[in-house]
């Protein structure tokens, strides 16, 4: 008898929450979703893009790069530069990632440095930084 008394008023709870969320959806639109993706773009601006071979060795390669990032909000913007090297086809030989803070407003010049190795780094004809969210 306890038992059916507890499972009725489980079944009850359920039914009372179920009604509840009903209540308060939003009411869908034709044509439209009922949530909206999110995408977000980096207001960051890479410019200045440069690399080069420093050190040349017969297992490895070492390359240097500089870019400058600016930040043209009024925000303190945290984000994840991506840092890649390709080759002449456009694919990715390397790609490495460095964490960024920038003040609003301001820019400032971002180094670094990456082994390849010398096999795969013969092929490298560019440099790309970018950044995502």
């Amino acid at each position: 008898m306890k038992r059916s008394l507890w499972t009725a008023l489980i079944l009850s709870a359920l039914v009372s929450l179920a009604a509840d969320k009903k209540a308060t959806a939003p009411p869908k639109k034709e044509g439209y979703p009922l949530v909206a993706p999110v995408t977000r773009r980096s207001p960051l601006v890479v410019s200045d893009e440069s690399w080069q071979v420093v050190e040349k060795k017969d297992d490895k390669w070492q390359f240097s790069y500089k870019f400058t990032v600016r930040n043209p909000s009024t925000n303190v913007v945290n984000s994840m530069a991506k840092i890649m090297f390709k080759d002449k086809e456009g694919y990715a030989v390397k790609m490495e990632s460095k964490l960024l803070i920038i003040e609003p407003k301001q820019s400032r010049p971002c180094t670094g440095s990456v082994s390849i190795n010398a096999e795969t780094a013969a092929t490298v004809q560019s440099f790309k930084a970018y950044f995502e969210f």
